[in-house]
């Protein structure tokens, strides 16, 4: 069954003499239905907004069954006087799917499904609310939520020994890797450092850095998925985001050069050569000497797109990094779940090794806190219940361990269901009480996602008391996923291992090639019309050759044309591109490498784990 949407979009909000620094009750809405648009501002300090049927029939002037499944107190968006923030209630039939979005909110998709929960309106948030029209087809209506009091570095426990190391490594060696897993405050951490002026985090970082910072932030995670190749749109976002910083950081002279810079970009530059990097150092000298300030780039979700980026791209920003005309004036930060020379298979290579090397020792692991630093970071997240004592906070951490987002989320789940007035001895019974198995912990989830699918493996294996391999023991050491006594991070983790059956997981993610047809499906979807190119060639043969090491020459060899000449030269030269090939196609069908499989310097193998005909 299709499904339409009702989603809510947010748009740049028009005057409306709020002054919003001052109304953190303020919050923008857009409704758009069909071929309308409506927008306008709520004070929740005078009443709730209801967004339902009722509020739909007036604006757009539509029947109640072309709205057949939008209840009429569908959304009910409050502020919360006590945590000063904006709370969202889903009181519908089918769910609300909900995304936050960052700068640019152009793609309309779900993150988290929410049914009957009430969820905290950050800085930009779109919603679709599933609806048929009285025909059952879809209808969309989308929403858009702007909350611009929200403030991006509270939400997910900040660290400040993390936030000193970071700028003490910009500062000596101009370079900062940030690692960690889902939920822990990677990405959080790094937003301080595109705070707006006049904020403490603003003053820290250009005291610590020396000087004016004009922060690029790409966010590779929602790179636009143009068909081009990818260098090229990285390097499109990296000029567009020094101009949205310098309109931010009110820099005006800074736009209409780099604006000029971005229009000869895309009339001039289509090939990864050093024009594109001549590119480049204008926009930075511009920022250098008609802006006076430094430049830092950051790559927010970097691990998304790192093992598909041309190793020129990934050179060119290494000697952007060297550029010696430019003295101690460029930085880069790249954020990661997964350490960078374990997300590709040429890490050797000329090119990629100086990218992975200049953050090799660099590295900031953002992992749970220590029971000791929890009572500090609780005070941070919640400062209005700094009575809490040690014992009940023992409590607290016990139940998150000191995971920052989960941590966050338990502070949610106190204030949704109205136990922050209770005494803070039954937190821990109240938080215990909920039913956790039914609906998992969205940080636990996200945790779980995470992991390959050998991992999950071995973590169900462990859950039945299979002791998996040291290094994969490790591996849950180093990733935060378990204690050093062997003990899981948190009990909300238990829950969601047992609801991810693995006969479940098997059956939505099977692979199943017919090599008679050259058909490829992945639970159950035909994906053969997206294995274009390359990539249907290098699968098949693969396949053929199941379970057993492909290398590099057979693989080559046997996916070119027929009438390619194919020597040692030839070898060596196409071994970059099949693997890119190579990168491209378990994007596709195979993003944990559950099947396939890389034996380093030598080839490729596809397990046989998959259905075949």
């Amino acid at each position: 069954m299709r499904w339409a949407a009702l989603v809510i979009i947010v748009f740049m909000p028009v005057n409306k003499g709020v002054t919003v620094s001052e109304e953190k009750h303020i919050v923008w809405v857009s409704l758009q239905y069909r071929d309308k648009q409506h927008e306008f501002v709520h004070d929740l300090a005078e009443s709730p907004l209801l967004i339902g049927r009722k509020l739909l029939r007036r604006l757009f002037d539509v029947s109640n069954s072309s709205l057949r499944n939008i209840s009429r107190r569908h959304i009910e968006i409050q502020y919360d006087e006590i945590n000063q923030q904006i709370w969202a209630t889903d009181t519908s039939l089918l769910g609300t799917l909900a995304r936050v979005v960052g700068d640019e909110p152009q793609q309309v998709g779900p993150e988290f499904l929410y049914h009957h929960e009430r969820f905290l309106v950050k800085r930009r948030m779109r919603l679709r609310l599933q609806n048929e029209d009285d025909g059952r087809e879809p209808d969309d209506v989308i929403i858009g939520l702007e909350n611009q009091n929200y403030d991006e570095t509270r939400p997910i426990m900040s660290k400040p020994a993390s936030w000193d190391r970071m700028l003490n490594n910009l500062r000596s060696v101009r370079a900062a890797h940030l690692l960690g897993m889902p939920g822990n405050g990677k990405s959080t951490l790094a937003k301080k450092l595109v705070a707006p002026n006049n904020t403490l985090w603003q003053r820290q970082r250009d005291r610590q850095l020396g000087g004016n910072i004009l922060t690029g932030w790409v966010d590779c995670h929602l790179l636009p998925n143009h068909d081009e190749p990818l260098w090229r749109t990285l390097a499109r976002q990296i000029i567009t985001s020094f101009m949205v910083a310098a309109d931010e950081q009110n820099i005006p002279e800074l736009r209409q050069p780099i604006e000029a810079a971005l229009r000869y970009f895309e009339a001039n530059v289509h090939e990864l050569n050093s024009e594109m990097n001549s590119v480049l150092r204008g926009v930075l000298r511009t920022i250098f000497k008609q802006g006076n300030a430094r430049a830092l780039i950051v790559f927010d979700h970097f691990d998304t797109v790192f093992s598909e980026v041309d190793k020129f791209m990934l050179y060119q920003l290494f000697q952007l990094h060297q550029w010696s005309d430019a003295g101690e004036e460029i930085q880069f930060v790249v954020v990661t779940r997964r350490p960078l020379d374990t997300l590709r298979d040429d890490i050797r290579e000329d090119g990629v090794f100086e990218f992975v090397n200049l953050f090799a020792r660099h590295v900031i692991r953002m992992g749970c806190v220590p029971q000791a630093e929890f009572h500090k970071l609780w005070r941070e997240i919640a400062p209005e219940f700094n009575y809490v004592n040690a014992e009940q906070l023992d409590q607290l951490y016990a139940l998150s361990g000191g995971h920052s987002g989960l941590t966050r989320e338990l502070f949610e789940e106190l204030a949704v269901n109205g136990w922050l007035s209770h005494d803070p001895d039954h937190w821990g019974e109240l938080l215990r009480s909920v039913n956790w198995k039914q609906r998992p912990s969205r940080n636990c989830m996200a945790v779980w996602h995470a992991m390959s699918q050998d991992e999950q493996d071995a973590m169900r294996g462990l859950m039945q008391s299979e002791v998996p391999a040291p290094p994969i023991l490790e591996q849950f050491r180093s990733l935060g996923i378990l204690r050093v006594d062997g003990t899981l991070f948190s009990p909300l983790f238990a829950p969601v291992i047992g609801t991810n059956n693995p006969d479940v997981v098997k059956s939505k993610r099977a692979l199943f090639i017919s090599s008679a047809e050259q058909r490829v499906f992945v639970g159950g979807q035909d994906v053969t019309p997206k294995l274009n190119g390359r990539k249907l060639d290098v699968l098949l043969y693969l396949h053929s050759n199941a379970n057993k090491l492909c290398t590099y020459q057979e693989l080559i060899e046997n996916t070119l044309p027929l009438d390619s000449h194919i020597d040692k030269l030839t070898i060596e030269s196409e071994r970059g591109s099949l693997q890119r090939t190579v990168s491209r196609l378990c994007r596709i069908i195979d993003p944990k490498r559950s099947y396939i499989s890389n034996e380093q310097g030598r080839g490729y193998k596809l397990r046989y784990e998959y259905n075949s005909s």
